[in-house]
């Protein structure tokens, strides 16, 4: 079997990346196939996460698109697959798997021209696209052998225009032994420093709470195009001492095991691996109640849920787990069950 995974960039410290590694080193390793990684924006490899040495990684340099009109998406997804379908008449492949709405459009903007089995797989909740952007999703999708989507959720939006739609949740990073110290005073956040991820939210929630618990702290884990905007944010509340942004780091799990709660405050996700993996290492959740969160969480068992986007509600769960070890520990045994 002759697999070629397509997607938007390979080394860059995210889920998505995460995923095509586990999946492509366990596609080599334990069922012998042979597997190709075509980066489309990368220049050269340079993976976050270990690649078997056979996978072949090909990396077509094309710059990344400054304009959002539909005329300058049109000439770039034009680009994208003429490039691609130059690996592709070389190659012998089975199946094409791909990440990211774009790419995916791209590979299936030719779809006639192409042999090879493809599976789309969508890694955000539908509720992240506008409404063009669904309408060329979907009829593109449709050209598709199979949609894989994340959760229960996104299966029930795209089934209503497409047939072939199966929910293949993302896998647990790592297993682990151990919890987490529910002592350990310190909040925890991990992901790329962008928008999405709601970090301001995070980070406003915690400034309403901070100066009735001195002792604790707020840490963020990951590196983007936001970061310098939030360490504004942070000075401007006078947070320097208790709120750090660290970059991402190979040892994740051992930050998980000394923090004491978790915070998710994305605004879209699809299924967020650091989720499972803050889970995995008995943390207790605040989130916001976004759909992929619902997907995995018990609200009042493993962890505590608000409305999107309340800051002040999202304080107030921060606050609930702070003031009681006792519940930090239940919910984040709960969780570490649950999750499994």
């Amino acid at each position: 079997m002759n697999i070629v995974f397509i997607t938007s960039t390979i080394n860059q410290n995210g889920g998505i990346e995460r995923v095509i590694s586990r999946l492509s080193n366990y596609f080599i390793e334990k069922l012998n196939y042979n597997v190709d990684i075509i980066s489309v924006y990368s220049k050269e490899e340079n993976s976050c996460f270990s690649l078997n040495e056979k996978i072949d990684v090909k990396n077509l340099g094309i710059e990344l698109q400054q304009k959002n009109s539909l005329k300058s998406r049109i000439i770039k997804t034009k680009e994208i697959n003429k490039k691609i379908k130059q690996i592709l008449n070389r190659e012998n492949y089975d199946i094409i798997i791909t990440f990211q709405a774009p790419i995916s459009n791209a590979i299936l903007f030719n779809r006639k021209a192409l042999k090879e089995n493809i599976i789309v797989t969508e890694h955000v909740n539908y509720k992240f696209y506008g409404k063009l952007r669904h309408i060329i999703n979907i009829l593109n999708f449709k050209k598709a052998d199979k949609l894989v989507v994340l959760t229960k959720y996104d299966e029930a939006f795209y089934s209503k225009f497409i047939k072939n739609v199966e929910v293949i949740p993302n896998a647990i990073s790592f297993n682990t032994q151990h919890c987490c110290n529910y002592n350990a005073k310190k909040i925890l956040a991990v992901g790329r420093i962008e928008e999405a991820k709601g970090f301001d939210y995070l980070i406003d929630a915690f400034n309403l709470i901070a100066d009735k618990y001195n002792y604790w702290k707020l840490q963020i884990i990951g590196d983007g195009s936001q970061k310098q905007i939030l360490n504004k944010k942070i000075r401007e509340y006078g947070l320097q001492d208790r709120i750090k942004i660290k970059p991402f780091t190979q040892n994740i799990k051992q930050e998980y095991l000394q923090a004491s709660i978790y915070a998710l405050s994305s605004r879209v996700e699809g299924l967020p691996l650091v989720l499972l993996e803050a889970m995995e290492c008995g943390l207790p959740i605040v989130s916001f109640d976004i759909e992929p969160a619902l997907a995995v969480l018990k609200d009042g068992k493993d962890s505590l849920i608000a409305r999107s986007f309340n800051v002040q509600e999202f304080a107030n769960n921060l606050e609930m787990l702070i003031q009681d070890e006792r519940k930090r520990e239940d919910y984040g045994k709960k969780a570490k069950k649950n999750v499994k």
